[in-house]
């Protein structure tokens, strides 16, 4: 007992040891009134709560549907935003977070892509104006870039190895190649390239071809010169007046180790000029190098050479030059673009006041250049009074009252960008200012390619079908696959009512399952001549797609009996019977990869990546695809003469 006292008086005796504290005056925090999107109203840029029908100062908080996390967190005051707003997209990735005062920005502000890979983050000042703005790759895009990194270097080392050595060896050549479109003093290149000795074959007569263009094909007898000699060879050349105008060389193949020397099978092309008797050579051929130490060529045999050459005037010249950095209205967005490209295509071309000479549109610098005769143009806006950049554009009369309009895809009076009409004027002096607007498609319109127009369903009116292209590798996205994507903005086919307004009609029409491409072509044409317009589609990172119609409207797909013949790294096409046989065939436009073909011959590829194979299909470049009475397609025989033309992006077909 003694024991408890003790322990009770000495419990006291701390306690009456210390003042007491006065009582604590508690105020209670603010009760934070929440509402969501469903409970308050948007009236001129302010929120009312529905409940007192006064200004809005609390939380709006919204959920996703099932719960499925927050979309949305906003401090508001006096209907105002006014403190933290978080926002996310649907997905559940944050898509906004920063500060607000009185409904103006402050700070900072981070926005995030819907895929959460990049974000951009603006600065205002006190008064709601935007000092600066910066878009990064997000710390979830940047870890799964440095993984791709770790990963790219370890295949490096392993799968890719040899391909690596290739582009050592072919480093060589690319310095000469730079080195020779820079110079002033071309053959001073040339001497400068040294090797221990070349072999070049003697040629065969001459034969005369079309144009007073004349070929000579190598001999089987050979010529062999050290480098000393060689020099001499190109003093003699430079001498007589011969000028080196251009050059392109490709490594085809490399084998890392042959007879004890790497080797590398070059594609080479040279351009000479002799100004005196305005004669022109081309040399093609191939050029097989053995390698020494410190990548200097021991060896380099010439195989396959061929020479053209024809003398007198120049087949064409140039005559006028449409300066846009001049001509184009607002000439400072061209000289100093930041974000989307701006380009002057769409380019046009057709006699609109039928003087028998043709005017000339680019649409993407709103001009319209009317043809005076003698190569003489007078500059005028496309849309008198109004100025507007299309991204694509044809003529036509679309909507039935025997002029030629302008049907394009633009944005008028800042609206978004949409199918858009300009009627043609009866008198041929260009288009009315008042647009008939169709309603917006059912995906996005940003970056509209081409425009092929036709009455595909029999009711007598032109059609519309509407192409875009989707820029790869841009905030993180690739191309998937490669050979086969699919991924890009939706192409679209829109039905005419007559008057000039137009209907998406792309699922009801078949053409919904390869709907996102990225596509820089497109042509609707007849080719199996029962009276209706097919449709041909020509696509980057994809090739061609074929579709039959049924004359209704309703297409189908049958780009599979192409087979392998149907890939491509696709840009443009032309339409002609190129070989005379009666029927329509398509010379299609496609990038050649030296790369592709040399992996290839390496037999270079990673287990599970057997889709691979596909890549010198892809790389192969341009190809002729003949038609027949089926309204079919099959590659020429000697496509291989047609398929190297580097990274060429138009054509035409023309009897010149």
């Amino acid at each position: 007992m003694n024991r408890c006292l003790f322990i009770v008086l000495l419990g006291f005796a701390v306690a009456c040891g210390k003042p007491p504290a006065p009582p604590e005056n508690k105020k209670s925090a603010p009760t934070i009134v929440t509402r969501s999107s469903g409970e308050v109203t948007f009236r001129d840029s302010l929120v009312f709560d529905k409940e007192t029908g006064k200004l809005f100062t609390g939380l709006l908080r919204d959920v996703a549907a099932l719960g499925a996390g927050l979309k949305a967190e906003i401090y508001f005051k006096d209907g105002r935003r006014h403190g933290l707003s978080k926002e996310w997209h649907d997905n559940g990735f944050k898509s906004l977070e920063g500060e607000w005062e009185e409904g103006l920005p402050k700070g900072e502000i981070t926005v995030w892509t819907t895929d959460g890979l990049l974000k951009t983050t603006t600065t205002y000042d006190s008064r709601g104006n935007v000092t600066s703005r910066k878009t990064v790759p997000s710390e979830k895009l940047q870890s799964k870039v440095d993984a791709a990194v770790d990963k790219r270097d370890a295949m490096d080392k392993t799968v890719w190895k040899g391909e690596l050595q290739a582009q050592e060896y072919e480093t060589k050549f690319i310095e000469l190649w730079d080195e020779l479109r820079g110079a002033e003093k071309p053959w001073q290149v040339i001497k400068n390239f040294s090797f221990g000795k070349i072999s070049y074959p003697e040629f065969e007569p001459e034969k005369q071809l079309s144009w007073g263009v004349r070929q000579a094909r190598s001999s089987m007898e050979m010529r062999t010169v050290k480098w000393q000699e060689w020099l001499e060879q190109i003093k003699r050349w430079k001498v007589s007046g011969w000028r080196l105008e251009e050059s392109e060389w490709h490594q085809e193949s490399f084998i890392p180790k042959h007879d004890g020397f790497p080797v590398s099978l070059f594609k080479a092309v040279v351009h000479l000029y002799d100004k005196t008797s305005e004669r022109r050579v081309i040399y093609r051929g191939r050029l097989r190098v053995l390698w020494g130490d410190d990548y200097v060529p021991v060896e380099i045999v010439v195989e396959n050479l061929e020479r053209l050459s024809r003398a007198g005037e120049v087949p064409f010249r140039v005559k006028n030059v449409f300066d846009l950095t001049i001509d184009d209205p607002k000439s400072q967005d061209l000289r100093n673009q930041s974000g989307p490209s701006i380009f002057p295509t769409p380019l046009v071309v057709q006699d609109l006041n039928k003087d028998g000479l043709p005017e000339v549109i680019l649409g993407g610098s709103g001009l319209l250049y009317w043809n005076r005769g003698n190569f003489q143009f007078e500059k005028s806006q496309l849309i008198s009074g109004h100025f507007h950049r299309f991204k694509a554009g044809v003529l036509g009369d679309f909507n039935g009252d025997q002029q030629v309009d302008w049907f394009s895809i633009g944005s008028v009076d800042r609206s978004p960008l949409s199918p858009v009409l300009f009627p043609g004027k009866t008198d041929g002096s260009g288009f009315f200012s008042e647009a008939i607007i169709s309603r917006r498609t059912s995906g996005p319109i940003e970056f509209p390619q081409c425009i092929t127009s036709g009455d595909v369903d029999g009711d007598g009116d032109l059609d519309v079908f509407v192409a875009q292209y989707k820029t790869p590798y841009g905030g993180g996205q690739m191309p998937t696959p490669y050979y086969d994507a699919n991924d890009g903005f939706p192409s679209v086919l829109l039905l005419n009512d007559g008057t000039g307004r137009f209907v998406e009609a792309t699922v009801d029409a078949g053409l919904g399952e390869k709907q996102f491409r990225r596509t820089y072509s497109a042509s609707f044409v007849d080719w199996d001549k029962d009276g209706d317009l097919d449709l041909m589609v020509v696509s980057d990172f994809a090739g061609i797609d074929l579709y039959l119609n049924d004359g209704k409207g309703k297409f189908t797909d049958i780009t599979s009996h192409l087979g392998k013949e149907r890939y491509s790294f696709g840009m443009s096409h032309s339409l002609a019977d190129f070989n005379e046989d009666g029927f329509l065939d398509i010379y299609m436009v496609g990038m050649g990869s030296t790369t592709a073909r040399r992996l290839a011959s390496l037999g270079l590829g990673k287990k599970g990546f057997e889709h691979l194979d596909a890549a010198p299909d892809m790389g192969y470049g341009n190809r002729l695809l003949l038609g027949n009475a089926k309204g079919r397609f099959k590659q020429a025989s000697y496509n291989d003469q047609l398929a190297r033309t580097g990274w060429s992006w138009g054509c035409t077909p023309w009897d010149f």
